[in-house]
């Protein structure tokens, strides 16, 4: 086999897999580079097939100098530097969905009682791990969404003239702040989700537990419960991923808090939500005492309301603060 065959054969194996528009100028390279090499390395001499066979060797395999000219080469569903704050967040997420499951099938036990208790348990298994499979596609997909779109965060620098500042002491944002938030969120919707008759009261005298809202208008609205608790992690994970109260941040939080603000008035602003046997219940509890307690009950769903509406708005102000606080610094 001549040099020259020895080398096209070579370069091919290379280029073979590559994208087509790109093979040619590959090729070209490569020749050059390999008449360099063996320039560099003979001299005047004339190159015989073992110096261009240890030129080879020193350029590698064909499949691995391949994969250094591959345009995908640093492609990953998730990789650097994300890599191991999705983990970090995955075990916190996949810990509370079951921990929050197994709250919400505990708590349905205890009130509801189960006439087939095989059956209940296999309906929950069953549950547990499709919500541990919904949590861990939700994580993955938002953490590939950062890679795929590249997010710039304070994680890594391409040169020396490029490294973050050290951020200040009051403008960091803790891991356990960001935990905090982000095990609310899970809990929260899969209690909700999962035993929506926990938000109820226990009635001592007569023994009796009432929900305040329908199951069934629950479940109807999953979306939009579904669709808070994933804003609510989002914002969070930036939050994690950021490290420092920026810019970043405050946009994050304020097209989150905005779009939760709006999806909670679609979600309680109706009144079909409410169980109407637990208002008829309370009217008679409350008949002969003031009207005030028995209009709270009756309008509990627009208290709530403002109770989220309040702790987002409160959100948004004090991460405006801060990071107003960390840019004159």
């Amino acid at each position: 086999m001549t040099n020259q065959e020895l080398t096209d054969r070579y370069v091919y194996a290379v280029t073979k897999n590559l994208p087509r528009k790109s093979r040619e100028d590959v090729s070209r390279e490569l020749h050059s580079l390999i008449s360099d090499m063996l320039e560099e390395r003979c001299g005047a001499l004339t190159p015989t097939e073992r110096d261009l066979r240890v030129i080879l060797a020193e350029l590698g395999m064909p499949e691995e100098l391949s994969e250094k000219y591959s345009p995908t080469k640093d492609k990953a569903l998730i990789g650097p530097p994300y890599f191991g704050k999705y983990i970090f967040v995955l075990k916190i997420v996949l810990l509370c969905t079951g921990f929050g499951i197994l709250l919400a099938s505990l708590l349905e036990l205890l009130v509801s009682g189960a006439d087939n208790g095989f059956l209940f348990a296999i309906q929950h298994v069953s549950i547990f791990l499709q919500s541990l499979l919904a949590a861990f596609g939700f994580v993955t997909l938002l953490f590939a969404f950062f890679q795929w779109k590249g997010v710039s965060l304070h994680l890594q620098s391409d040169s020396l003239n490029d490294l973050p500042p050290v951020p200040q002491k009051k403008s960091e944002i803790s891991r356990s702040e960001c935990i905090v938030g982000i095990v609310f969120s899970v809990l929260f919707t899969t209690i909700f989700l999962g035993f929506p008759g926990a938000f109820g009261v226990f009635i001592e005298k007569s023994g009796e537990h009432i929900s305040i809202f329908l199951p069934e208008a629950v479940h109807s609205k999953w979306y939009l419960i579904l669709g808070f608790a994933v804003l609510g992690i989002g914002r969070e994970c930036v939050k994690l991923l950021e490290g420092c109260y920026t810019f970043r941040v405050l946009g994050a939080t304020a097209i989150a808090d905005l779009f939760s603000g709006v999806l909670a008035v679609f979600w309680l602003a109706n009144d079909q939500i409410l169980n109407p046997a637990f208002f008829a219940k309370i009217s008679r509890l409350f008949a002969d005492d003031s009207a005030f307690i028995t209009d709270i009950f009756t309008h509990f769903h627009y208290f709530f309301l403002g109770c989220m509406l309040f702790a987002l708005t409160l959100d948004l102000l004090v991460t405006t603060v801060k990071t107003l606080c960390a840019r004159e610094k």
